[in-house]
């Protein structure tokens, strides 16, 4: 049922809610969604859902229902624990931030429109508040999965290209397969604003048209399975964000 709940369209009745307690809610974000908008027109978002699954707990106080404003954090009590992932990750949150005053969204991190997984969701603005410090403390840990159409070797190429440092024609992913030999290797690119017109992508790389005020990025990439997706080859990895 889990299968089929992750690969269904996002729809009001369909959120799938990981863990909850009386601070928090944990669900797992569908891919092709906004987590909140402010256009008329977005009528499908995180924040609907939750509106719709749990009415009693917007705040109609804030924009979006689930957001807030400035404010000062205590301590947390009282919260359950369903798993020791989520125990460990909530232990962080309700004891190692205290005293925290900052501006902030109930949602207690970003999830891009494309990509799915599990979304914190802070349910009052002490818990908002702590959750804010241990994500900016960097107590929290991220992964990814991803599948990529070429192998990783295949995609540092690339990036070398875009740097103009020994660029290499990129050989076809089913030649380059049996290429890769460092199943575990850290990418290490500044990332910037991009501020080209025409542009596809919000951030770029380092060295790139339009790259502005870019900052060190290293991401450990770890390669998981090789595989055909819908017929072409692709390589499933981990990605871990370091900085």
């Amino acid at each position: 049922m889990e299968c089929a709940v992750a690969m269904e369209p996002a729809s009001l009745e369909n959120l799938h809610v990981l863990y909850q307690s009386t601070h928090f809610i944990v669900v797992n974000k569908h891919w092709d969604i906004r987590i909140d908008s402010k256009m008329w027109y977005e009528k499908q978002t995180v924040q609907s859902q939750l509106r719709h699954r749990f009415p009693e707990l917007a705040d109609p106080g804030t924009y979006y229902g689930f957001s807030a404003g400035i404010l000062k954090s205590n301590p947390a009590r009282g919260i359950r624990y369903s798993s020791k992932m989520a125990q460990r990750a909530l232990w962080s949150i309700g004891d190692a931030c205290n005293g925290v005053t900052s501006p902030l969204c109930r949602f207690c991190h970003q999830l891009d429109f494309s990509t799915s997984g599990a979304l914190c969701v802070a349910l009052n603005k002490a818990a908002a508040g702590r959750a804010y410090r241990c994500f900016k403390d960097r107590l929290v840990t991220k992964a990814y999965l991803a599948l990529v159409c070429r192998t990783p070797f295949a995609i540092i190429l690339s990036l070398l290209s875009a740097l103009s440092l020994n660029p290499i024609p990129s050989p076809r992913p089913w030649q380059l397969r049996g290429s890769v030999e460092k199943l575990k290797t850290t990418l290490d690119f500044a990332i910037g604003k991009n501020t080209s017109q025409g542009k596809t992508h919000m951030m770029c790389i380092e060295g790139t048209d339009g790259c502005e005020n870019p900052k060190p990025c290293q991401t450990e990439l770890t390669v998981l399975e090789y595989g055909l997706y819908d017929g072409d080859p692709v390589t499933k990895v981990l990605l871990q964000p370091l900085t």
